[in-house]
């Protein structure tokens, strides 16, 4: 599960602080981490074979410029007290927790909507059907138990 990644007491750290600020499942959020940004805080953008930026993912969760949006608009979830240059910017103003917060009202959301399934919260992260989704969930499926289990050994401050 965690062979030859960025996991760290860092990476518990920034886990543990946006469970405090966003009451998202630590486990859920840490399998999303990884998969998404592999543990690293300044993961650079996945242009997705773009030249635009508002189809790239961005930061450690790789939120989708044009997906995140979409979402927004639909009010999904809220983007409220964020800043959204800070979340989808990879210079000087990028503020990974944010890019955190961000993931973390997407995913209470997506477990909502999967009406608390955390393997299909996990799928839907990646796409609401075929292989990315059924990929997702099988991975979740396989060690989401392993990451919810790590952060019980952990109290949020």
């Amino acid at each position: 599960m965690l062979n030859n990644s960025n996991f760290n007491d860092q990476s518990v750290d920034f886990i543990n602080r946006l469970v405090s600020a966003e009451g998202v499942d630590a486990g859920l959020l840490a399998f999303t981490f990884q998969h998404e940004g592999g543990f690293d805080l300044y993961q650079h953008p996945n242009t997705n074979n773009s030249n635009d930026p508002h189809k790239w993912d961005y930061g450690p969760f790789q939120l989708n410029y044009n997906a995140t949006m979409a979402d927004l608009a639909e009010g999904s979830y809220s983007a409220d007290g964020l800043d959204l240059k800070a979340i989808f910017d990879q210079g000087e103003v990028f503020d990974a927790f944010q890019n955190g917060q961000l993931a973390a009202r997407k995913l209470n959301w997506l477990l909502k909507a999967s009406n608390g399934d955390y393997a299909v919260a996990a799928g839907r992260y990646k796409g609401w059907g075929g292989d990315r989704f059924t990929g997702r969930r099988d991975e979740w499926k396989n060690e989401g138990k392993q990451f919810q289990d790590f952060f019980k050994c952990f109290t949020s401050k």
